[in-house]
């Protein structure tokens, strides 16, 4: 912990290691890493002191120090920070990084059952004078706190259609899916929003939703989106789609994420579709995936590869050896070869690391 306070209290500009080792690495990005992590450090009694010293601006380094100083404060569950992060979510002179943190931290601190402040939560998101990331990031505090509160605030956002734009929409289906698999409204909320919307991106939310939710019933449906979408007008239903019958790990699926795999290469649907299929196949997918990652010259769907291999939340002792044979194989490029090391790194050894490195 006292190593971490150092960097986020000074410049590293004179350390040698630094600039060889990260030589397109800003300064604050060093603070920032630092303030992050603390959040982790565990019975350190100097580490809130420091960190309300970093929020309050003493070490002027900025907003975005001063965010990071409050989501750590609140991964550490201090209870004197909570009445500090609706100030600054509300306020009007606050930098809008700071009031982007606030309501991000809100959804550590609260619990189902604070029925008062997630209602202050949910006006958050009405308040049409915060900036649209903002209430994203407050619609998502509402999906990770939970309980009847909080899926009732999201029921009432998608019902009265609070939002005219699909993106800011599918927020709330997302955070929906995170909360509400217990819910009858609204699994069926989401379910006859999936079977009427007509925007490729809106549906792609509302797949993941269901998908988080596993609820089965929206399986031929998405199958059905999938196989009517094209590169064109539905990229991020391909990719979605895909990921989304991989979480719900259903047989049904595997056919339709294949044809996607097989037929698009662009990085994003490749890696979603490869995830996919991992999910729905297990250990089965593996040797299959291997062999297009082994006979592509595409440097990008190697990476794809790869990057689904590493977004396993708990990977299987065969993806641990597939990932070991990429970094040992000269033939592959080395920024593959390197995605492979890192994601080995996180996999085997799964400690913290900062938001923005991963």
């Amino acid at each position: 912990s006292d190593d971490l306070v150092w960097y986020m209290r000074n410049k590293h500009s004179g350390i040698v290691a630094v600039p060889e080792a990260f030589p397109h690495q800003p300064e604050d990005e060093f603070r920032r890493y630092a303030t992050h992590l603390l959040g982790f450090v565990e019975n350190a009694d100097n580490v809130e002191r420091d960190l309300h010293s970093a929020l309050a601006g003493s070490l002027k380094r900025g907003p975005a120090i001063q965010g990071l100083a409050l989501t750590a404060l609140a991964r550490r569950s201090d209870p004197d920070i909570l009445e500090e992060c609706f100030r600054l979510a509300y306020s009007r002179e606050a930098d809008k990084a700071v009031r982007r943190s606030a309501a991000v931290a809100l959804g550590g601190l609260l619990k189902p059952g604070d029925t008062d402040d997630i209602r202050r939560l949910a006006r958050m998101i009405r308040d049409r004078r915060n900036d649209s990331v903002q209430q994203h990031f407050a619609i998502m505090s509402l999906g990770q706190i939970g309980g009847k509160e909080a899926i009732d605030a999201l029921v009432d956002l998608a019902r009265q259609r609070v939002f005219g734009a699909a993106q800011d929409r599918g927020f709330v289906y997302l955070a929906l899916g995170l909360c509400g698999a217990k819910s009858r409204t609204a699994r069926e909320l989401l379910m006859t929003e999936f079977r009427k919307v007509g925007s490729p991106d809106e549906r792609a939310s509302l797949a993941m939703a269901l998908g988080l939710m596993r609820h089965r019933d929206a399986v031929p449906q998405t199958i059905k989106y999938l196989e009517k979408s094209n590169l064109a007008s539905g990229r991020k239903y391909l990719a979605y789609g895909s990921l989304a019958l991989g979480l719900h790990a259903d047989p049904r699926g595997a056919k339709a994420v294949r044809k996607v795999f097989s037929t698009y290469s662009d990085v994003v649907v490749r890696r979603n579709s490869a995830l996919g299929l991992i999910l729905i196949e297990k250990d089965a997918a593996v040797p299959e995936l291997m062999r297009v990652l082994k006979a592509s010259g595409n440097n990008a769907t190697r990476f794809a590869i790869v990057a689904a291999f590493a977004d396993l939340h708990k990977p299987s002792d065969k993806i641990i050896d597939a990932l070991e044979r990429v970094y040992q194989d000269d033939s592959i490029g080395n920024e593959v070869r390197a995605r492979a090391i890192a994601a080995l790194g996180v996999l085997v050894d799964p400690r913290p690391i900062p938001v923005s490195a991963q």
